[in-house]
C-alpha cells in the first residue's frame, strides 16, 4: 500500500460538484457590511493572492448576506466589483442570460472593455429606449455608456437625447453631460475629465 502523502490544492466541492467556497460563505455578514467594505476598497490594486480569493468569492454560488433587498441586489454588487477588478470574461458568463437593466447594463460595459464596441452600443441604444424601466443604481453606467456610444458615432441627435433624459432624471455626470453638450454646440474637441 502506498502511504506517501499527496500534496495539492484540493478546494471547496459545492453541492453541484462545482468548485468554490461554500454557500454559507456570507452568513452572519449583513449586505450593507459587505457593500460598505467592497466600496472601500479599490478592488484593482489587491495583491495577487488577495484578488484571487476576492474573485473567487465572489464567482461562488452562494447565498446572499442578510439584509440584501433582494438575489438581485447581491448580484449587480458580485458583478460590478468584477468589472472593477477587470474580470471581463467573468462578467460576461454571469450575464449571459441578463435580464435585468442594471446587468445588462454591466454586460455592455464588459463588452466595451473587451474590445466589442459595435455590440455593447447596439445593447445601449437598446436600453436607452428602455431607461424607464431601469433602476436608479444603473442610470449613472447606463448614461455613460450611451453618452461613449454616441460620441464616437458623431451623433448628436442621440447624445441631445440622451442627455435631456439624464436631465430630467436628474442624475449628476458632468463629464458626459460636457461631451454631448460639446457635440450638440458643434465642438471638434471634447473637455477633459
Amino acid at each position: 500500500m502506498d502511504r506517501s502523502v499527496q500534496s495539492g490544492e484540493l478546494g471547496t466541492v459545492t453541492a453541484d460538484g462545482r468548485r468554490g467556497l461554500p454557500s454559507g460563505l456570507w452568513r452572519g455578514l449583513e449586505f450593507a457590511a459587505l457593500d460598505d467594505t467592497i466600496k472601500q476598497l479599490d478592488l484593482s490594486k489587491l495583491s495577487p493572492a488577495v484578488r484571487k480569493l476576492w474573485v473567487r468569492a465572489l464567482m461562488s454560488e452562494t447565498t446572499p448576506p442578510r439584509g440584501a433587498q433582494s438575489d438581485g441586489q447581491f448580484e449587480l454588487l458580485r458583478i460590478e466589483a468584477l468589472l472593477q477588478m477587470g474580470m471581463v470574461s467573468d462578467v460576461l458568463r454571469l450575464t449571459e442570460q441578463a435580464r435585468s437593466p442594471a446587468l445588462r447594463t454591466l454586460r455592455s460595459l464588459a463588452l466595451l472593455a473587451r474590445g466589442e464596441e459595435v455590440q455593447a452600443c447596439q445593447k445601449a441604444r437598446a436600453m436607452i429606449r428602455r431607461l424607464g424601466a431601469a433602476q436608479d443604481d444603473t442610470l449613472g453606467h447606463t448614461f455613460v455608456l450611451a453618452a461613449y456610444c454616441a460620441a464616437g458615432d458623431d451623433s448628436v441627435e442621440a447624445g441631445v437625447l440622451v442627455a435631456d433624459m439624464a436631465r430630467e432624471r436628474r442624475l449628476d455626470a458632468p463629464v458626459p453631460y460636457g461631451i454631448l453638450d460639446a457635440m450638440a454646440a458643434g465642438a471638434r474637441r471634447f473637455p477633459r475629465a
